[in-house]
């Protein structure tokens, strides 16, 4: 509630042409505040008087309200702005600049397509938490269960975001396969069943731990929140890319607007 009135204030701001905001869509007002989690966005153009008032209705928001702001933890992104207007913004604002390529929660902030060291690092996740368990102790009800509950929940967060290479795939498939059938044990032991048939879903006989489908799966749900969502960031992402367009007309066309790798990865999910 305390956040809705801070978004109202920079939209008084906005209305009354005192800041500019980010125009994203011909059809949308200017952008001005997102949240996600416990994380605000801010969004505006390059100017000593845009920081001016930014900083005025951060410290009347932090006295209104009791919650102070870390200027420490905040970081600013600046686009195409010359390096002394950026000292001055720095100064007024007293936060720390921050470049991209970066990372947010442990996501690559980047339009192009993930390197496959940001997969390596996943397989090592997925690793350590296997390092921890002795599977030679457990029942094959056991290692199917944490499979699916802890194998599969460490790249979840990513999948969901962007689409894994059938390489990647691979690997994340050999340490399940190695875990499900030898308890990660270095002796090698011969697989009871073909891992062709394990990995189908369980309807078809399989044990539903494919991460290939999961995959799809989870960019599909992102698609189709995306077309039927009321969050603002969906509008905002509807405006910016649909303009208007069914988006079954939108993926079947041979003219697709540019974006992100993750705008790429949706539209081909």
């Amino acid at each position: 509630m305390v956040a809705e009135v801070l978004s109202q204030n920079f939209s008084h701001l906005i209305r009354n042409k005192i800041i500019s905001g980010v125009k994203v869509a011909s059809t949308l007002p200017p952008v001005v505040m997102q949240q996600f989690v416990d994380d605000t966005f801010l969004f505006g153009q390059s100017s000593v008087i845009e920081a001016k008032e930014w900083k005025h209705l951060l410290e009347d928001y932090a006295l209104a309200s009791g919650q102070l702001i870390n200027y420490n933890k905040s970081k600013i992104y600046f686009f195409n702005t010359d390096r002394n207007l950026q000292n001055k913004i720095i100064h007024i604002l007293g936060c720390c600049a921050a470049n991209l390529p970066g990372s947010y929660l442990g996501l690559p902030l980047t339009v192009k397509e993930v390197t496959p060291k940001f997969w390596e690092s996943i397989l090592e996740r997925m690793q350590k938490k296997l390092a921890g368990w002795s599977g030679k102790t457990l029942s094959g009800a056991d290692k199917l269960q944490l499979l699916s509950a802890s194998l599969q929940g460490v790249p979840v967060y990513f999948l969901s975001l962007f689409k894994i290479s059938i390489a990647m795939v691979e690997k994340l498939e050999k340490i399940q396969r190695s875990f499900l059938w030898t308890g990660m044990e270095e002796k090698a032991r011969i697989s009871l069943v073909n891992w062709e048939l394990v990995y189908k879903p369980k309807y078809m006989g399989g044990l539903g731990i494919r991460i290939s489908d999961l995959n799809k799966a989870l960019l599909t749900k992102i698609t189709w929140n995306l077309v039927m969502g009321n969050a603002d960031s969906c509008k905002i992402m509807r405006a910016k890319y649909f303009n208007h367009t069914p988006f079954s007309s939108l993926v079947s066309s041979n003219d697709l607007p540019s974006g992100s790798k993750i705008w790429s990865n949706i539209v081909k999910s």
